[in-house]
């Protein structure tokens, strides 16, 4: 079941596109209003550690990678947070990309490797073709008139898609991308579009998992931790808050302990960034930290 909050009407999409393609590289704005093509975050190492059988989660859209790979982990009910209005149409297609195309097409298609210009296939219309069917009408007529102007590229970060071997979790192997496929249309997704410090008036019940991403490096921090506080409220007992994506020597960890709750580092191998995050008591972070077979 999808449930979407605030969605625009196919001409105000449009407009957005249309402000969002005139926007110069490394402008301010294009965190706001472009789309992540592929997760720039390697999750795998904080994702292979938890379990999330039918649990609860809240996470940023961004490039919607963290729903499907939380979807892989067993959260049945997803909630998608995010301010950017193209989040709703990138979902959709997204989603019908999913479920036509190869696994390999799908990485073809939104994988965007700037150093690889030649032999990109990122955004291809011929792949688009193959799956634009599957996308609800009003979205398919988005993403037609994004081709039709010439202006699709321009939607979309400049910035290049991770390494290979450092995917997304459920781009990992064919295996995941296909056990994903199968079992997303049972997944209860909820996608509300709107500013940070509006996120908790539309969440209800509580979170076992809350997800901010890199949310810290782009807001006011004042916005942040009022934002953060709100959020707190909804997480259970048993929840983890995961609350920033950074280098280990970026930022005084100290900064992170809030609600009576002290913060967790944990790293990511190979590379020097990894997550901040707290667990709301200690059952939890024995229970998240145990690790189990996703697929049987």
């Amino acid at each position: 079941m999808i449930t979407i909050n605030n969605e625009l009407s196919l001409e105000d999409y449009i407009k957005v596109g249309h402000t969002t393609s005139r926007i110069r590289p490394f402008h301010p704005a294009e965190v706001r209003l472009r789309i992540y093509p592929l997760s720039t975050e390697i999750t795998e190492d904080f994702l292979i550690e938890f379990t999330l059988h039918n649990k609860r989660v809240m996470t940023m859209g961004s490039s919607l990678d963290q729903l499907f790979s939380y979807a892989l982990l067993g959260s049945t009910d997803i909630t998608i947070m995010d301010a950017n209005n193209l989040t709703i149409p990138f979902f959709y297609m997204k989603l019908a990309a999913l479920k036509v195309l190869s696994r390999e097409e799908f990485i073809a298609f939104f994988y965007n490797d700037i150093s690889e210009k030649k032999s990109s296939r990122f955004l291809d219309k011929e792949i688009y073709l193959k799956f634009k069917n599957n996308i609800p009408d009003k979205y398919r007529s988005f993403w037609d008139n994004m081709y039709n102007e010439g202006i699709i590229n321009r939607l979309f970060h400049f910035y290049p898609s991770a390494a290979d071997g450092m995917l997304p979790y459920y781009l990992s192997s064919d295996e995941t991308y296909e056990y994903v496929r199968s079992i997303i249309d049972d997944i209860t997704i909820n996608i509300t579009i709107t500013d940070l410090s509006k996120f908790s008036n539309y969440l209800n019940d509580e979170y076992n998992l809350i997800d901010l991403s890199n949310v810290y490096t782009y807001v006011e921090k004042k916005k942040y931790w009022d934002a953060v506080n709100n959020l707190g409220n909804f997480l259970s007992v048993d929840g983890i808050f995961k609350l920033h994506y950074m280098e280990k020597n970026s930022i005084d960890e100290d900064e992170f302990d809030l609600l009576g709750k002290k913060s967790e580092y944990l790293p990511i191998k190979n590379i020097n960034n990894g997550f901040i995050i707290w667990y709301n008591d200690e059952r939890c972070y024995k229970e998240f930290h145990k690790s189990v077979p996703i697929l049987k």
